[in-house]
């Protein structure tokens, strides 16, 4: 039973996300593929220039 909760929160979540980034995609004239893309290169870029995971040599 409990997983079934479960399931239909991360459903209820999804849904809202997938609703709001579709409303803020029409607000600003893009399609949902361009407003994605363009999130997520601007991500990339942001974390190549500085990076969140600190590398050390092995």
């Amino acid at each position: 039973m409990l997983s079934i909760l479960y399931t239909n929160k991360s459903y209820c979540l999804c849904n809202f996300t997938l609703e709001f980034t579709l409303k803020k995609a029409y607000l600003v004239g893009k399609t949902f593929y361009q407003l994605k893309h363009e999130l997520l290169s601007e991500y990339l870029k942001n974390e190549l220039r500085t990076p969140t995971l600190k590398m050390t040599p092995a």
